[in-house]
């Protein structure tokens, strides 16, 4: 690499920068919260594909929020004054 050209800063993670894995997340979690919304409303009792997608997109949009929980950090609790 010549010397003039920089190397971009590292973030330690991978994946990619803080706000790309936030917009994954929700991205995520709008296609299987859609999927969910879809396969509720052709019948997943008399389907068995459309059964198996409703299971596994509720499963995809449980892994989605908790990520996405996880990406955004706890706030410090304040003491209030007595």
């Amino acid at each position: 690499m010549p010397a003039t050209m920089k190397k971009p800063p590292r973030t330690g993670t991978a994946g990619g920068s803080l706000s790309s894995r936030r917009a994954l997340a929700k991205a995520g979690m709008t296609v299987s919260l859609g999927l969910l919304l879809v396969t509720a409303f052709t019948g997943t009792r008399r389907r068995t594909l459309s059964r198996a997608v409703h299971l596994w997109s509720g499963a995809a949009l449980a892994g989605f929020s908790l990520w996405h929980h996880a990406l955004y950090p706890a706030k410090a609790k304040r003491k209030e004054p007595s």
